[in-house]
């Protein structure tokens, strides 16, 4: 069907996403990557194709490309969001949640606190991404800034937090 829709409308970003993930379901990563590469092409801001190549460079053994997709597919939701609220909501938060818990396990604290904070700027009632604040107050040796995370989420009296 995929290619179908590819050959009827080259043009369809949807089309070329779809036939992304029906290669990648058939494990040809490569045509599933050529495919994606070819949608992002028609359209530039597709976060839907670029959280996809985030999932495929898992997929494919190159598990450090898949942050940098996040990052893009977010930073697109963020210029978008205001024209495609409905669409991008529920994904916007987990996006910058994995992208934030992949700096705080590679050790970068730093980018970790500041996409917690973006994420929670935009949904300020996020329980992961306050727990994952106050994570990384606690690592950066802040605890007082960690407790005040919680206490203004209402976490504070959650043994995770």
């Amino acid at each position: 069907m995929a290619v179908r829709a590819t050959s009827l409308d080259p043009s369809h970003t949807r089309a070329w996403r779809a036939l992304g993930l029906a290669k990648s379901a058939l494990r040809d990563f490569d045509a599933a990557q050529r495919a994606y590469e070819r949608a992002l092409v028609i359209d530039p801001e597709d976060w839907g194709t670029m959280i996809n190549m985030s999932e495929l460079s898992v997929l494919n053994g190159t598990p450090e490309n898949s942050s940098t997709y996040l990052e893009q597919a977010w930073y697109s939701m963020e210029r978008n969001f205001s024209a495609d609220a409905v669409a991008i909501r529920p994904w916007h938060s987990a996006v910058g949640l994995a992208v934030a818990q992949d700096r705080f396990e590679a050790g970068a604290l730093e980018e970790s606190k500041l996409w917690f904070q973006r994420v929670l700027k935009r949904d300020p009632l996020n329980a992961e991404g306050g727990r994952g604040l106050a994570k990384v107050f606690d690592a950066l040796g802040e605890p007082e800034q960690a407790q005040q995370v919680c206490r203004d989420l209402g976490l504070d009296g959650e043994l995770s937090c």
